[in-house]
């Protein structure tokens, strides 16, 4: 029964997979796109990492390609600036969460370059301060 059940199982998700890429006209679903070839869980598909849910849900709502990608963009915009930052899930995004608006991500883009400025120069000093240099 548990082998039928997992079976049936792979089944949907690469019928799901095939559609997906079909329908975006990415490259052609393998199950070598599995991510630690867990079947279900996050694919690799054209430069592109997706859970196996925001697959099935694009299929079933039909959603365009300029919003998934958008979605998609800013989420990792939103990660690369911190991953304090909360990101919205695709269906809430789909539904019109609220958003930061492009000011708000240049704001944040800033203070993160202007932190990481900062650590440089921590970094550099501390190393001056190791090598026996005074201040």
């Amino acid at each position: 029964m548990k082998k039928e059940l997992r079976k049936n199982f792979e089944n949907a998700v690469e019928d799901y997979c095939k559609a997906f890429c079909k329908k975006y006209e990415l490259e052609d679903y393998s199950p070598d796109m599995w991510v630690g070839d867990h079947i279900g869980g996050i694919i690799e598909v054209s430069d592109y990492f997706f859970n196996f849910d925001d697959v099935k849900y694009c299929i079933d709502n039909d959603v365009d390609w300029m919003e998934l990608t958008t979605w998609y963009d800013y989420c990792i915009e939103l990660k690369s600036i911190s991953s304090d930052l909360p990101v919205p899930n695709l269906d809430k995004w789909i539904k019109g969460c609220t958003r930061l608006s492009a000011d708000d991500i240049i704001k944040l883009n800033l203070a993160r370059k202007k932190i990481d400025i900062a650590e440089k120069e921590l970094k550099n000093l501390i190393e001056e301060y190791k090598s026996g240099k005074v201040f």
